[in-house]
């Protein structure tokens, strides 16, 4: 995405430049603080609890899975407490050894998971930042809204619409 987004700031930069008829004061720009907004939306503020609550029974059930390789594991170390045969070592020895596969495994599944969930639920959040940024632009005439500090050099000062945005974002009920 960041990639994409410098493309089309190199494109528009270029653009601007070679347009001789077109002088930087005619050109309205602004600017946004995108992480300011984002830490300050409701939708992603809500990532980290809607994914505990999403995930919670698959969480517990591979905490069930550690606990009994755990237990299992501990009764190998006792072996000479409890007097566990040969064959009954062997066994206890092979079902830790599968658990504690099956647990790095499910492990593993859980948190690939929850990855692409968080980034759906971010993908979806900055797909909705993007249209607030470009519903308060249009709003107030800008021609361009630029990222904060992805623009090195302007002669001529964007105006930050950072809080208009985030107030925009506050006030929107999706």
């Amino acid at each position: 995405m960041i990639t994409h987004f410098k493309s089309i700031m190199l494109i528009l930069s270029l653009a601007i430049t070679m347009a001789g008829e077109l002088s930087a004061n005619e050109i309205k720009m602004a600017v946004v603080d995108i992480q300011a907004v984002a830490l300050k939306m409701p939708q992603m503020q809500k990532i980290e609890s809607t994914v505990k609550i999403e995930f919670a029974e698959q969480v517990n059930k591979v905490n069930v899975l550690r606990e009994t390789a755990q237990y299992n594991y501990g009764l190998l170390q006792k072996k000479g407490d409890d007097k566990l045969s040969e064959e009954q070592i062997r066994e206890t020895k092979l079902m830790v050894e599968f658990q504690q596969h099956t647990y790095t495994k499910e492990v593993k599944a859980l948190q690939q998971k929850i990855i692409s969930r968080k980034k759906e639920l971010q993908d979806r959040a900055l797909s909705k930042l993007n249209r607030v940024v470009e519903t308060v632009a249009k709003k107030e005439g800008y021609d361009v809204a630029f990222r904060k500090g992805g623009v090195i050099f302007n002669s001529t000062s964007p105006v930050d619409i950072t809080v208009k945005v985030i107030t925009a974002i506050q006030n929107s009920r999706n």
